[in-house]
């Protein structure tokens, strides 16, 4: 659980700084309320979800179910992140 709350806490520094750092100072505040919705908003429909299936399948499968689409969207991540970088690289130097 350690390792997982790093993880997140450093996820959450690193999307959040670089989104502000991407975005154009008019468009910051809207950019990050939707952000912040989007990122938070929807955890409650997650833990429904995730309590719906460990009801019907059982905690240990929901948790590797979970772990196991986590770790394919980090693999889909790094397979793309060299495009992501090099469209982001103009703003940046911006």
């Amino acid at each position: 659980m350690v390792i997982t709350g790093l993880g997140m806490m450093l996820q959450m520094a690193s999307s959040n700084t670089m989104l502000q750092t991407i975005v154009d100072d008019d468009k910051r505040g809207r950019v990050m309320s939707f952000y912040t919705m989007a990122f938070m908003g929807t955890a409650p429909f997650g833990s429904l979800l995730a309590g719906s299936a460990a009801k019907v399948i059982g905690v240990p499968y929901t948790i590797l179910f979970g772990g196991i689409a986590c770790i394919v969207g980090a693999l889909i991540f790094m397979r793309k992140l060299p495009e992501i970088s090099q469209s982001i690289h103009p703003i940046l130097t911006k």
